[in-house]
């Protein structure tokens, strides 16, 4: 079961980055009990209004989501949780510019 939460709309003007991790292959057993990753990145506005969507999709066991947000609502979810769970602040979360930026619009913001 697969369920997409807030799938981004598209259009011809809009950019996507994406990537090919598969687990398929893998039995169940070998696979993590919580696997994240972000499989594509969208480029959606023009000029001054440009920014990206990223897609950022969680299994848990046979549980699937696909979510897509911009980066900052991103960095606030991982703010929020690591005032709940202490473990977080463990986990580095990446800065934006270490993803690129918008000059290239075949690169990461």
């Amino acid at each position: 079961m697969c369920r997409q939460l807030a799938e981004p709309q598209t259009s011809d003007d809009d950019l996507s980055i994406t990537s090919d991790y598969d687990t398929s292959s893998m039995s169940v057993s070998a696979r993590a009990l919580i696997n994240i990753w972000i499989p594509s990145a969208f480029l959606r506005g023009k000029s001054s209004d440009a920014h990206h969507v990223y897609q950022v999709y969680v299994r848990i066991r046979d549980e699937e989501w696909n979510i897509y947000r911009r980066y900052a609502q991103f960095y606030e979810l991982h703010s929020s949780v690591k005032k709940v769970h202490v473990a977080v602040n463990s986990f580095d979360f990446p800065p934006k510019k270490a993803l690129g930026n918008k000059v290239c619009c075949r690169v990461l913001k």
